[in-house]
């Protein structure tokens, strides 16, 4: 097609028509990716326990205990041995601030023990998981 000024505004005038559209869906993916990874990091997550997930312990401990990033709702916190159903935490779940704890009868058995929580978060959503620790009493 040959070159004149009739050509050259059409292809002016189309171009500059595009160019908002396409501004507009660059910056709706970007806040859509924005406001995607702050809802991605809304649960909530443990950030210390004792004892600590794999930890070995030689002594029985008092009480397992969790802390999270927040405040969480409606707690529990669930210790079984290394048979996979004798109970070994015993009364409530005490909470203090982000802090959750629950006292334990004395370990009797060797072997990996199971802390299963699950706690409702800010965000409404039910979090739920499984820690670990191990009882290797000293031989006598």
């Amino acid at each position: 097609m040959p070159y004149n000024s009739s050509t050259a505004r059409g292809i002016g005038r189309g171009t500059r028509r595009r160019v908002p559209v396409v501004l507009a869906a660059v910056a709706a993916a970007v806040l859509g990716s924005a406001i995607g990874a702050g809802v991605a990091d809304a649960h909530s997550h443990i950030t210390h326990a004792e004892p600590f997930d794999g930890q070995v312990v030689a002594d029985s401990p008092a009480e397992v205990s969790m802390t999270f990033n927040e405040k969480v709702d409606n707690p529990q916190l669930t210790v079984t041995g290394p048979d996979g159903t004798t109970v070994y935490s015993t009364g409530d779940v005490q909470v203090d601030g982000r802090t959750l704890s629950i006292a334990l009868l004395p370990l009797d058995q060797p072997g990996t023990y199971d802390t299963h929580f699950a706690v409702d978060s800010k965000d409404g959503h039910r979090i739920e998981g499984d820690r670990t620790f191990t009882y290797a009493p000293p031989a006598n």
